[in-house]
């Protein structure tokens, strides 16, 4: 048996035997039963289901589309950004080298099997994966993610032919090293942003947290908005959400819905609507009205407590929790001490905008009523 079966045969059984692996436990977490084949039901193989909900099906779409050049134009430079310049040199000498590769095997008659180097094939991989996927209208840039790899290391050829410089002029090799200094240093500099902002992008989350320290009370009613959901607010953080033991390794809540989040260990209940209904309201006295018949207490809401009726304010304490809104070039200010510090201790020209997204609201006259019930 030849080596290259061997290691077809190694691979295809590794896939296959982890792939068993991944199913099985994904079909214990998501709650499905091993023995039906009913609709939802059955084993879940999750990456074959997004395929069909979002290839076959294409029902992406309803999440927004984007035009076909996005990846190229938006994602790719957002994705790499000072490794662009890179990628492109090394692109270049990836090409560049294959083919003076493939000239040299016809002069002397022998096509050796390094005539397609790794570095061509991680080119075709990735654009052959961006491709595909820039054919469907629904676009995010962690479809693409898995290809980041495979740009980076073309990337690294390109940094790697501005560094040697073998046999170039000395001028031009300083130029060369200066260029990939500053591409490595837009790097770190963009990474150094992407995790600012992403370190302070979860408002929801944060007035989650904010609320349960702040409210120590049994049956709140909190409406978690949309933006607040997508920002934060998951499962896990519902603490006070009324969970009962259903079985070995699982948890089953007061709806009888089954899951792997053990009980919480406060004694209070409280309950977490995410109910999307009242956002079609279009009144704040709809709005407040709707409200006070599903016994809604607090809100983690988008807008301004004000914008959601009379009956409604920040909670105490609190304030608007921000979200990350983009970046804006730095305009050094003069006051009486001169040239302002923090002017001169960045490094960067330009910094983080922010937004307020997330208001704690709560219902007027919600805490004197909860401390005569409890009298």
């Amino acid at each position: 048996m030849r080596m290259g079966t061997r290691k077809v045969l190694l691979a295809s059984s590794v896939s296959i035997s982890f792939l068993l692996i991944a199913v099985l436990l994904d079909t214990y977490l998501w709650d499905r039963a091993f023995v039906t084949i009913e609709a939802g039901k059955g084993l879940l193989w999750a990456e074959l289901e997004a395929v069909l909900f979002n290839v076959v099906e294409g029902k992406s779409s309803g999440w927004g589309v984007s035009p076909w050049h996005y990846y190229v134009t938006r994602f790719l430079p957002r994705l790499l950004t000072g490794a662009i310049p890179l990628l492109a040199i090394g692109s270049y000498r990836i090409f560049a080298l294959t083919k003076a590769r493939i000239g040299l095997s016809r002069e002397t008659g022998l096509l050796a099997s390094t005539t397609i180097p790794a570095s061509l094939l991680c080119l075709y991989v990735s654009g052959a994966h961006i491709g595909l996927l820039s054919c469907l209208g629904h676009k995010e840039a962690r479809f693409i993610a898995y290809t980041i790899p495979l740009l980076v290391h073309a990337a690294s050829v390109g940094l790697l032919h501005l560094v040697q410089g073998a046999g170039t002029p000395r001028r031009r090799r300083w130029v060369s090293h200066f260029f990939a200094l500053s591409c490595l240093a837009g790097c770190a500099a963009s990474s150094a942003l992407g995790l600012a902002a992403s370190h302070g992008n979860y408002p929801g989350g944060e007035a989650m947290l904010t609320l349960h320290r702040s409210v120590q009370q049994d049956n709140v009613h909190v409406h978690i908005s949309v933006p607040a959901a997508m920002t934060g607010v998951t499962l896990f953080s519902s603490i006070h959400l009324h969970r009962q033991l259903s079985g070995s390794w699982r948890f089953q809540s007061a709806t009888g819905v089954s899951s792997p989040i053990p009980p919480s260990p406060s004694n209070l209940t409280w309950v977490y609507d995410k109910s999307e209904s009242l956002n079609s309201l279009s009144s704040a006295e709809e709005w407040d009205s709707a409200a006070s018949q599903r016994g809604i207490t607090h809100l983690l809401a988008d807008r301004p407590c004000v914008e959601h009726g009379p009956m409604w304010t920040l909670l105490e304490g609190s304030e608007a929790f921000p979200e990350y809104a983009g970046l804006r070039i730095k305009r050094p200010k003069l006051n009486r001490g001169g040239w302002a510090m923090n002017q001169l201790l960045a490094l960067l020209p330009v910094e983080l905008k922010w937004r307020d997204a997330i208001w704690i609201c709560e219902r007027k006259g919600w805490r004197t009523t909860q401390k005569v019930e409890s009298a």
